[in-house]
């Protein structure tokens, strides 16, 4: 919901603030990335060390945010909006990597958790007609 937020926020800037969008959504895409690669990891500990490293992209994002009140490129509702989502983000990253280590302080991780793909056959039914590429767009013949 953040990454949402800040690209549709950061969308319409102009070319003086490239750099500063990118960042500011890359920062945003890290966090939550990070957290569902320390998930899927199905480690505690890597799970931890990524929220971990989660929590540092957020703070990233939140000194992009100050830098952008500061220049007036973001007042208002809409600043208002970004700082409850932000605030609401970093509030249950600080309660999820704290779950975490209490987890693992009292050994209560089910190592079981995880994401697992349901076991499916693939099945091709024209895997005996050959392939052919579509023609190409403007061609005389």
């Amino acid at each position: 919901m953040t990454s949402a937020m800040v690209h549709e926020i950061t969308a319409h800037w102009g070319p003086g603030y490239y750099r500063l969008a990118d960042q500011m959504r890359s920062a945003a895409v890290s966090a939550k990335s990070n957290i569902a690669e320390g998930y899927c990891r199905v480690s505690l500990g890597d799970y931890i060390r990524f929220c971990e490293i989660a929590r540092g992209s957020l703070g990233e994002l939140g000194s992009q945010i100050q830098d952008c009140e500061r220049w007036g490129l973001v007042s208002g509702d809409q600043l208002a909006s970004l700082l409850e989502q932000y605030g609401d983000t970093t509030f249950f990253l600080e309660r999820l990597i704290t779950g975490l280590k209490k987890k693992q302080k009292t050994g209560d991780w089910d190592k079981s958790f995880g994401v697992k793909e349901a076991r499916a056959d693939y099945i091709v039914e024209d895997a005996d007609y050959p392939f052919e590429l579509p023609e190409e767009r403007g061609s005389s013949e």
